[in-house]
């Protein structure tokens, strides 16, 4: 499943919003330095999916707020 990220990068809070079904904005404490923010987006959607094996993938966005990510499917 593919999903559309709008990434809040320095946020006092880290959380993740649904806006629609395929449509999220998360936010987190990280600086967008030395991919750091990119683990922790993978991070924090695979504990929302609550992905145990494998691990969800960003597509397009690596260097901006704006990510489409690859949600595996889980049983």
């Amino acid at each position: 499943m593919l999903i559309k990220v709008r990434v809040l990068s320095e946020s006092k809070k880290e959380e993740v919003k649904e806006i629609n079904s395929d449509t999220l904005v998360v936010q987190i404490k990280e600086k967008p330095e030395r991919n750091r923010a990119n683990k922790k987006i993978v991070a924090l959607l695979n504990s929302y999916y609550n992905i145990t094996s494998g691990s969800a993938r960003i597509i397009t966005g690596h260097k901006s707020a704006h990510k489409i990510i690859e949600i595996p499917h889980h049983d």
